[in-house]
């Protein structure tokens, strides 16, 4: 009737352009985990009604997949006319992309962007790695549908414009819950804001009355939070309201083990151990928290250290700064029994206390070496080292077998490492620094004792990394070597007498002087 009335007056009903901003927060996932979460009647800017199933990566961004056909997002209620999509992707993704679907009908779920007959049209695909990351939408297009194009991606905010008949009243933007929800152990803050600081909040705890937001709170039991927002400078003044549910975890129930006891146990998930032991091999810049945890009884891996039981990952050096975790403190956590590649590791564990009374100062280690291949390290230098080298470098030593369960083989059956020494001869696993070969790769075929008996004795010089390996200092990723000493020279040379001898261009040499050569298909160094 007031359209009708309009037109007889001459007058015309005019569009609004209105801007839905998504983000994870928005939409609202849950930011304590990284577990995908069904989401429904979400509002933004426009009449737009969006669901769907999405994670938020631990609190970081959109991630959506394509592996279960159910994540994605669409939307139920019109927002008015599709105009444009505008993506703006996470660093995390370079080289993928989201697809864009549309029609004229609502979704139901996000299951019908994998069904030819509910998808809509394809409107085209947005890329990472594209100049533009924005789709102009042509035709007359109601409802939105995105998903991924092809595996994970993850996305900071899409932005969606739409056209709408008449002018859009304002509705105040609804506050966000941080953290939006999840799991806690013992306690867990509670911190409301919005967009516009000058907005009142208001929250209920379960079904108790709302009241004014004054500042962060503390819940310490399984609670229900409900949060809405006043803001004077919107049309409609009170927001829509949000809630997120904080689930209090049951005791973990741990057993206080030694390395030892851990290491002989089973694999598993639900069982917990409580170990105590020293930090050994921490990187200054670990983001995770991966070490060595030794006790007088053994040692064993931790694969990443959280501050509490499912917190956030890559906080490890907020939390080491805070207490003080370093090489030799005395720390105790929690975790689970892993194996990843036939290597135990503690699993999911999380921080209980440090003692640090017993940290000593690091002394720095006079080395003979430098790592530099005229000047390689030695054995004796790579077992004193404390603090491994980031790059490449070379090492010397002899050769005196191949190695199998932390021991020296009388008679050798490893092909993929050798173990070096300061002289030939020497066995005692406390003195020598096992090698790791690659499969596949010059170093193995060549340097195995397996194939070739003749190397124990021989004098080595390797590029590699320093790593642990075999629970010790060891050599790892070796990549060039050079044979030394007077037997491996005269065999070399004696070969290059009998056999024809190629450049590294290819080019047979007659009289061959020093330096690399090919010989019997081989890069042999004529000294």
């Amino acid at each position: 009737m007031f359209a009708a009335l309009l037109l007889m007056m001459g007058g015309t009903m005019s569009a609004s352009v209105v801007t839905d901003e998504l983000t994870w927060e928005g939409l609202g996932l849950v930011g304590s985990n990284s577990s995908y979460n069904d989401f429904a009647d979400k509002t933004f800017s426009s009449p737009a009604v969006y669901a769907g199933q999405a994670s938020s990566g631990t609190g970081s961004y959109i991630q959506l997949r394509d592996k279960n056909n159910n994540a994605g997002i669409i939307t139920t209620t019109s927002g008015g006319k599709l105009k444009s999509v505008t993506v703006t992707f996470n660093g995390k993704t370079t080289d993928r992309s989201l697809s864009i679907y549309a029609k004229n009908t609502p979704y139901s779920a996000a299951t019908d962007l994998y069904d030819a007959d509910k998808q809509g049209e394809k409107l085209g695909d947005i890329a990472a790695d594209a100049d533009s990351k924005t789709l102009e939408v042509s035709g007359d297009y109601t409802y939105i549908g995105m998903r991924s194009a092809s595996g994970a991606i993850y996305i900071d905010k899409i932005e969606i414009v739409w056209e709408t008949e008449g002018p859009v009243q304002t509705t105040a933007a609804r506050p966000t819950i941080s953290p939006n929800g999840g799991s806690f152990d013992e306690s867990i803050e509670v911190t409301l804001s919005h967009s516009n600081p000058d907005a009142e909040i208001y929250y209920a705890i379960n079904e108790a009355d709302f009241q004014h937001y004054a500042g962060p709170f503390t819940l310490t039991e399984t609670t229900t939070v409900k949060a809405y927002a006043i803001d004077e400078e919107c049309d409609i003044k009170q927001s829509a309201t949000v809630e997120a549910t904080f689930t209090k975890n049951a005791p973990v129930q741990a057993i206080v083990a030694t390395i030892a006891e851990f290491n002989a146990a089973e694999v598993s998930n639900d069982v917990w151990y409580q170990l105590t032991g020293v930090v050994k091999n921490l990187k200054d810049d670990d983001q995770y928290g991966n070490f060595d945890l030794e006790d007088e009884t053994g040692s064993v891996y931790v694969y990443g250290l959280l501050s509490e039981k499912g917190g956030a990952k890559k906080q490890f050096q907020a939390l080491a700064a805070e207490k003080g975790i370093q090489n030799g403190s005395k720390l105790t956590l929690i975790g689970n029994r892993g194996l990843y590649n036939e290597k135990i590791e503690v699993t999911n564990a999380y921080f209980v206390s440090v003692d640090n009374s017993g940290v000593q100062p690091i002394d720095p280690v006079e080395l003979e070496g430098d790592g530099t291949k005229e000047k390689p390290y030695t054995v004796a230098d790579v077992k004193a080292i404390k603090e491994f080298p980031a790059d490449k470098v070379w090492v010397k030593g002899f050769i005196v077998g191949s190695i199998k369960n932390n021991a020296i083989e009388e008679t050798p059956t490893q092909y993929s490492n050798i173990a070096i020494a300061a002289e030939a001869g020497i066995t005692e696993w406390e003195s020598v620094v096992p090698v790791q070969l690659v499969n596949n790769t010059d170093p193995r075929a060549q340097l195995n004792v397996v194939d070739n008996p003749g190397n124990i004795g021989k004098a080595v010089k390797l590029f590699g990394t320093i790593a642990t390996y075999f629970s010790t200092n060891g050599v790892k990723d070796v990549s060039e070597f050079e044979m030394e000493g007077s037997t491996a020279i005269s065999t070399m040379q004696a070969t290059a007498k009998q056999d024809k001898v190629y450049n590294l261009q290819g080019q047979q040499v007659m009289h061959p002087t020093k330096g690399m050569y090919i010989i019997n298909g081989k890069k042999v160094v004529l000294r």
